[in-house]
């Protein structure tokens, strides 16, 4: 799964997560992805519903690898890339709340991937 995230960002661009949940296969689940404290608590924040372990897990990897980075980003950007757009409140990062939100999120290469992917393009 993971490399076919990675072609997707490739393919697409920086793409807001609800999108690229749909562009990836085998994505689908029930789960709603939400974030926490770094002490384990709730912040009462999600980023995306209906998905699976698998995807979580890749995301994070590629994060902690240094493949892929993750940002805030505004409901423009989602309804453009044509990602799930949710009816909640929209969070602010690293923030907690007392009920739920939906922090909606884009997924780029990192500057030392794109770097990479264009070398490896020009020696072709």
């Amino acid at each position: 799964m993971k490399e076919e995230i990675i072609e997707a960002i490739n393919r697409y661009g920086d793409i807001a997560l609800t999108a690229l949940k749909k562009r990836v296969r085998n994505t689908s689940g029930d789960i709603d992805w939400q974030l926490s404290n770094q002490d384990g608590t709730a912040r009462n924040v999600f980023v995306a519903t209906d998905v699976n372990e698998k995807f979580i897990h890749s995301i994070n990897e590629l994060m902690n690898e240094g493949i892929i980075e993750v940002r805030s980003c505004d409901l423009l950007m989602v309804s453009f890339d044509g990602g799930d757009v949710y009816d909640y409140k929209i969070a602010k990062p690293n923030k907690t709340y007392k009920k739920m939100r939906w922090l909606p999120l884009v997924v780029d290469l990192t500057e030392s991937r794109k770097e990479l992917n264009n070398l490896q393009i020009k020696s072709k």
